[in-house]
């Protein structure tokens, strides 16, 4: 998942508290804040702590990972269509003993 903005990852963030039965009183008992805290993280506002939003992901199992995306990636090979492969060639047709 592509996060950019912060209601990416408050969606992340509610999406994972779901999935594990979590309602937001009990994420908020296990990162020792008050309830509203959850809500605002799960809203995307910007005000949150770094220190709660990396704090909720760790007890959810969500990790964080950045990537340059100033540098060029790789391309991988293309690949030939379905159905339509390339003729193969044995080296012995090509050179002459």
């Amino acid at each position: 998942m592509n996060i950019r903005r912060p209601n990416d990852l408050g969606a992340a963030v509610k999406e994972a508290r779901r999935k594990q039965g979590m309602n937001q009183t009990e994420l908020a008992a296990r990162l020792e804040v008050n309830r509203e805290s959850v809500s605002r993280l799960e809203r995307g506002d910007p005000g949150i702590t770094l220190g709660i939003v990396l704090r909720a992901l760790n007890i959810l199992g969500l990790s964080l990972a950045l990537e340059d995306e100033t540098t060029p990636q790789p391309r991988a090979p293309s690949k030939p269509a379905e159905g339509k492969s390339r003729p193969r060639i044995s080296i012995d047709e090509i050179v002459d003993d």
